[in-house]
């Protein structure tokens, strides 16, 4: 075994060498003869030879040189800990209540796929809704299979957290990289719930790992496993694939032209293939391509982007702000200095500026411009969490000691180093196992926290069991709002509509009604039509009031209000309809009812 050689510490003003120290030390020491942690390997000297001139060839010679320690096996066993992990810690508090839409749009989709009918929304993800598929061939529990995939995602996330947390800087922050993400409330949070945000992340964090190690030309088998993990994004979800095109790109561009332009239109061809897959699983192209600009222009463009001006420009900070404090908790300190590091050239790891620049920036941009929503926040945890994990070892030892490591990728941390990193760790995990209930305050429905999933598992299955012990299905609308979607799949033989336009005054505000699983506007529905103002026909003699929005616009005058109590302390609302029927009729912010006959009650012009 070669001797290890390690650098001795230098006493600087910051936490890492800069570009002169590491050119410094290249033209002293020249080429390292062996890895800092084993033996020499073939591809750190094909490293060597192909960037000698650089200390991003020191530094890539010694990640190698440390990744050539542990084989396919020891990878194995890594990848099934992680995955153990995963399934003992997220499925205790799996989401058993599809209340995020777009999951019930997953489970639907495992009824019957149609984009065009929101099963699911466009642009389909259909190799997401595979992998869901697969699982619930053997689980035969939709609910249970999103849950199960998301649990899984996790684990891979974990193990290429940890491998590309090692290529970059060492063993310690490949560890720590896999920890963050462990107990990184937001998540933990998305690794139980029914969404592909997890396997984004899983997906975007292998292809950064190949990307790092594609940088160099010799590396064909990177850059193909790289293209082929691209093609595949395709199909989980075309938004996430165009957004990791960069960072392709940044890893492509020193191979051979024919490699490249093979890569190209392997990609360009995977994408064309899964369009034509969603597209002939959705009535054909003409379908499929209705559906798919009438969502890009009322939802996208209009409503997502467009949608509330320069108005919306400090709400969107701040709930930015708030997902990136409940995504890394105090590992925003490391992952700002690092960031800096990076722009100030500083960086924690030789390269970090370019590489973090073609990961993140489109996937940045892009989510500053949409409307936020915490699971945006998911996919650009795994750049923040590598940055942060490279950076808190060295940030941590300088800050107790004053001095820094110049060019050692492994140098393990000291005991009061160690300490704040476990304290800074076991703070994210208290953050997710808040209480929901803290003396008089109650944490918010959107936080991202374990006792929420389970409070809200436990309030929906029993306002659930009540409405249908309770609740005559043929003489019943169900009216909510951010529970629409779970109400028409769990309620299927209720008759369930969502007035959006009430609370949303947006392009894509719209009138979801559905029954046993099918909206109106689907053949063979028996679901009340979605026309303004909302008939109630005659044999509808009662209105539940599943969620409690529509109580501030409420008619009571001529619907008065009575409490349907269904566990203690806790009620829906429920409105006795005149004999005959009538209309609610509704704009945003405007709920009226009015009787059968009325002329209030016509379809608008």
């Amino acid at each position: 075994m070669a001797q290890e050689t390690r650098l001795a510490p230098v006493a600087a003003a910051g936490p890492w060498p800069s570009s002169k120290e590491h050119a410094s030390r290249l033209s002293r020491d020249g080429p390292p003869q062996s890895s800092p942690l084993g033996e020499p390997s073939a591809s750190a000297s094909r490293c060597v030879q192909a960037h000698a001139f650089t200390r991003f060839a020191v530094y890539c010679a010694a990640m190698r040189g440390l990744a050539a320690r542990k084989g396919p096996l020891t990878a194995s066993i890594l990848g099934l800990s992680f995955t153990a992990v995963a399934l003992v810690t997220r499925l205790p508090f799996r989401d058993r209540t599809l209340f995020i839409s777009d999951s019930v749009r997953y489970a639907l989709a495992l009824e019957r796929y149609d984009m065009t009918a929101g099963r699911p929304h466009p642009p389909g993800n259909p190799l997401y809704v595979g992998c869901i598929a697969f699982i619930d061939y053997f689980a035969g529990d939709p609910v249970f299979s999103l849950a199960l995939f998301s649990a899984l995602a996790t684990g891979a996330a974990f193990l290429f957290a940890y491998l590309l947390g090692r290529d970059l800087a060492g063993e310690t922050a490949g560890w720590l990289a896999a920890g963050l993400l462990m107990v990184s409330p937001l998540f933990w949070f998305f690794g139980d719930v029914g969404m592909p945000a997890t396997g984004e992340a899983a997906l975007s964090l292998l292809a950064a790992w190949l990307a790092r190690r594609a940088r160099i030309p010799v590396e064909s088998v990177a850059f193909w496993g790289l293209t082929i993990v691209l093609a595949l994004s395709f199909g989980f979800r075309s938004t996430f694939a165009v957004l990791m095109a960069p960072l392709w790109l940044f890893a492509a561009w020193r191979h051979p032209w024919w490699r490249i332009i093979t890569g190209a239109a392997l990609g360009v061809a995977s994408a064309v293939g899964w369009t034509v897959l969603v597209a002939s699983l959705s009535g054909g192209w003409t379908a499929y391509r209705e559906t798919s600009a009438a969502f890009l222009s009322e939802v996208v463009i209009a409503t997502k982007i467009l949608g509330g001006g320069v108005g919306k420009i400090p709400i969107q900070a701040t709930e930015i702000g708030t997902s990136s404090l409940l995504a890394l908790g105090l590992f925003m300190v490391p992952f700002l200095v690092g960031l800096v590091g990076c722009l100030i050239g500083r960086p924690p790891f030789p390269g970090a500026g370019p590489f973090m620049a073609a990961w993140g920036i489109p996937m940045a941009l892009f989510h500053m411009t949409y409307d936020w929503a915490p699971r945006f926040g998911v996919l650009l945890l795994p750049v923040a969490v590598i940055l942060a994990a490279a950076t808190a070892v060295p940030l941590a030892q300088w800050l107790i000691t004053g001095r820094r490591s110049v060019a050692v990728p492994d140098l393990p941390p000291g005991p009061v180093p160690r300490a704040l990193i476990i304290l800074a760790l076991a703070l994210n995990l208290s953050l997710f196992l808040l209480p929901v209930q803290l003396g008089s305050w109650t944490l918010p429905a959107p936080y991202p926290g374990g006792m929420r999933l389970l409070d809200r598992n436990h309030d929906m299955a029993q306002r659930d069991a009540a409405i249908r012990d309770g609740l005559d299905p043929e003489g019943t609308l169900v009216l909510a709002y951010g529970s629409t979607f779970h109400a028409a799949y769990f309620l299927p033989v209720y008759r369930v509509v969502g007035l959006y336009p009430l609370f949303q005054d947006t392009a894509d505000a719209w009138v979801p009604s559905a029954r046993e699983r099918v909206f109106s506007f689907e053949p063979g529905s028996t679901a009340l039509p979605a026309l303004d103002p909302l008939p109630i026909p005659a044999d509808i003699h009662q209105v539940l009031i599943y969620d409690d929005d529509y109580l501030e616009y409420w008619p009571a005058t001529a619907l008065p209000l009575t409490d349907f109590n269904y566990d203690r302390g806790r009620r829906m609302s429920v409105a006795a309809v005149p004999p005959g029927g009538g209309c609610l009729a509704y704009d945003y912010q405007r709920l009226s009812f009015h009787p059968a006959g009325d002329p209030a009650c016509l379809p608008q012009p």
